[in-house]
């Protein structure tokens, strides 16, 4: 049998690469890989690099070119995260970034600084902010009209901004993971119950805690704990 080939290639700024220090690297569905670095944001397509950077001459562009997070959506869109915890959202029809952050904080009247990004598979992107008193959450995009939506800790069920996950399932339903409980968004289930875990096989949804608790969430929207074997303590 022979040895499988593996082509391996080496890429730095001579090739285009806005630095050769990488803070984060994701992947759209139209398999373009983007690179997030202190010195600008690069995408490549297979055969060359594309950098953007900030232009004092463009104040829409870009405030600065120090990125630490980078994140794909379904609609081949980036969110961005800069070293100041600002976002930005890369929107591929118009071919420009956009100051998310700033217009939610116009919006809202607040100081966003973002923790981390859930792009979730039916268009929506819930952003976790640094302090954990509220979660953003963005249907679509904001041209289209969608304005983002603030949820306080307390509020529609969340229990905590202390998010582990946020993940949707098959049926469209935004399940909210915390140190505190989970939640399903607009919906009337909450439990304190802190899973940690959830997977969706079939029609149900199963969910694990830290602690060697499991459960699943079935079709008739009723959550039942599963037995463990004697002696399991522990789920990681």
């Amino acid at each position: 049998m022979g040895t499988p080939y593996c082509d391996v290639r080496k890429f730095s700024i001579i090739d285009g690469l806005a630095a050769n220090t990488i803070s984060d690297i994701a992947q759209t569905p139209d398999r373009l890989m983007w690179f997030s670095t202190w010195n600008g944001i690069s995408y490549y397509d297979g055969n060359s690099f594309h950098t953007f950077r900030d232009d004092a001459d463009d104040i829409d562009l870009l405030s600065t070119n120090r990125f630490i997070g980078i994140y794909a959506t379904a609609r081949n869109n980036v969110w961005c995260i800069t070293a100041s915890r600002r976002l930005y959202a890369y929107e591929t029809i118009l071919c420009t970034f956009v100051p998310v952050g700033d217009n939610i904080n116009k919006l809202y009247n607040i100081d966003l600084r973002v923790d981390k990004i859930y792009p979730i598979k039916h268009d929506n992107t819930w952003v976790t902010i640094k302090s954990g008193d509220y979660l953003i959450r963005i249907n679509g995009l904001q041209r289209e009209g969608n304005i983002p939506e603030l949820i306080k800790v307390g509020q529609d069920g969340l229990r905590s901004g202390n998010v582990w996950h946020i993940w949707a399932d098959k049926k469209k339903r935004d399940w909210i993971l915390t140190d505190k409980g989970t939640t399903i968004y607009h919906s009337q289930f909450s439990t304190p119950i802190p899973f940690k875990w959830i997977r969706e096989v079939g029609d149900n949804v199963f969910l694990a805690t830290e602690d060697g608790r499991l459960a699943v969430f079935d079709e008739n929207n009723k959550l039942n704990m599963i037995p463990l074997p004697a002696g399991v303590t522990r789920i990681n």
